[in-house]
């Protein structure tokens, strides 16, 4: 198991038993088919090829469970999946035209998120645990909604404006 744990420490972090090793992959990959899990709760936006879905959700869990490192590799595993072909984008969709189409840059911004999620949270304790929480939400949604919009305009060729009355506006309720 040793040459198991040498090889995997790049990547899961270094651990000091094989058991603390095997709960941080299974973490990585839970959180991936958490977040596909997620995606297949998708309820179509008039006027957007982007659909409303707890992705967001699976994803902001992920940054405060997992941390900075785990959290982006979780995330680079759900979208490796996706690329791949793998049924785990909204309405079981992959492939990676889909993965790199006109919400492929939100997929971007679950990885971006990541680290930007879990830097506010755990190093935000001075402001309190409430406010360090609700920094790390804002800033972390920012993120894949600046991922998102931008991707989204160069994709489908709009101006920034028309961008964010498609990928914007209508999911800042949600």
């Amino acid at each position: 198991m040793s040459q198991i744990a040498s090889i995997a420490s790049p990547v899961l972090g270094t651990s000091k038993s094989s058991a603390d090793l095997a709960l941080r992959a299974a973490g990585v990959v839970g959180f991936a088919a958490l977040t596909a899990l997620a995606s297949q709760w998708s309820i179509p936006v008039p006027g957007t090829p982007v659909p409303m879905t707890l992705q967001t959700l699976a994803v902001t869990l992920c940054a405060f469970t997992m941390g900075p490192r785990l959290g982006l590799m979780s995330m680079l595993l759900y979208f490796a999946a996706a690329a791949a072909g793998a049924p785990v984008l909204a309405d079981g969709a992959g492939g990676w035209n889909t993965a790199i189409g006109a919400t492929g840059g939100y997929l971007l911004g679950f990885m971006l998120a990541q680290p930007v999620m879990a830097f506010a949270a755990r190093n935000g304790k001075a402001f309190g645990g409430a406010k360090a929480l609700l920094a790390a939400l804002v800033m972390g949604n920012a993120t894949i909604f600046a991922a998102g919009v931008t991707w989204l305009a160069i994709h489908q060729n709009l101006s920034l404006a028309d961008a964010l009355d498609q990928g914007l506006w209508p999911f800042l309720p949600g």
